[in-house]
């Protein structure tokens, strides 16, 4: 894990300013470590079948990796409060078994990463998902194609600002050549009859029985969960704009930040003229954001830079 109290003073000196999780870029994986440890204190499974190892072993595995990785970038957390609540071990590629955990280095023990890792004698590495909890891998761990091979079904909130909030927006990851990946876009079908289907039910579910202005604000943000799969994974690369136009007048500041993180991401020239109106406009919170997501698009698709 990162030491996050040191970046965000490392920001501030250089004038930066961090947006909430989700609205920034999608940092989901958040580290790959790959280190030399000591000794793993089990022998390392072939099948899935018939392992009888403790939560103890577990844990002083995954805190002897973040240990060593620790002692090459001071920038890591050493791991010597790392928690583990549940783990298993995997199949995700046709190697040898992963170990999945559920983790969490903070005082507050939400259990929001899913932490992936393989040894190869002591020659380990990790890969660090992040999730919202609660974590469950009985259902998490999905098999997404009738190809038979299990990816991690991963949530993020909207987390308009930095709240604590369900995971909507859901995210396919896999192995790819001994790296854990997004694969979301290769399980269009997968998405269209699990994921975006449960978003739905939620919203239908909201519409009844959340009060306004609660259920109004709720519904936005599953909207823009939606369109946003809709983008990522379906490949509507438009998809949100006229939900982003009309955010973008709401009276709402939180209404019209969806506005600005749907136009960061839409895949048109439109979007640029729209986020130059709202950096010019509206509150210091709303044209700050507008002005990074200029900056961002106009450094990642310099061709729909005007």
């Amino acid at each position: 894990m990162l030491k996050s109290t040191g970046l965000i003073l490392a920001a501030a000196a250089f004038g930066l300013m961090l947006l909430p999780e989700a609205l920034a870029a999608e940092d989901n994986l958040i580290r790959e470590i790959h280190v030399s440890v000591p000794r793993v204190p089990f022998a390392w499974p072939e099948t899935t079948s018939g392992i009888t190892i403790t939560k103890v072993q577990v844990t002083d595995l995954l805190r002897a990796v973040d240990r060593e990785a620790a002692l090459k970038d001071p920038l890591l957390d050493d791991g010597g409060d790392l928690s583990v609540e549940s783990y298993q071990f995997t199949k995700l590629d046709d190697g040898a078994p992963f170990l999945v955990a559920v983790t969490d280095s903070s005082p507050a023990r939400r259990y929001d990463e899913i932490s992936l890792l393989r040894c190869v004698g002591v020659e380990c590495e990790l890969s660090t998902l992040k999730s919202e909890a609660p974590i469950d891998l009985n259902r998490q761990i999905v098999t997404a194609d009738q190809g038979g091979k299990k990816e991690i079904l991963i949530k993020r909130c909207v987390c308009l600002n930095g709240e604590i909030a369900p995971g909507i927006l859901g995210f396919l990851y896999g192995v790819e050549d001994g790296k854990v990946r997004d694969v979301s876009a290769s399980h269009r079908e997968y998405f269209q009859s699990s994921v975006l289907p449960d978003v739905a039910a939620k919203m239908a579910k909201i519409r009844t029985s959340a009060l306004e202005p609660e259920r109004d604000q709720k519904l936005n943000e599953y909207i823009y969960a939606q369109r946003e799969m809709e983008r990522r994974v379906l490949g509507d690369h438009l998809a949100g704009l006229t939900e982003a136009q009309q955010w973008e007048t709401s009276p709402d500041e939180d209404v019209q930040a969806l506005a600005v993180a749907t136009f960061e991401k839409l895949d048109s020239p439109s979007a640029d003229t729209a986020l130059e109106r709202i950096a010019k406009r509206g509150s210091l919170r709303i044209r700050e954001r507008a002005q990074q997501a200029l900056s961002k698009r106009r450094t990642e698709k310099p061709d729909l830079a005007r």
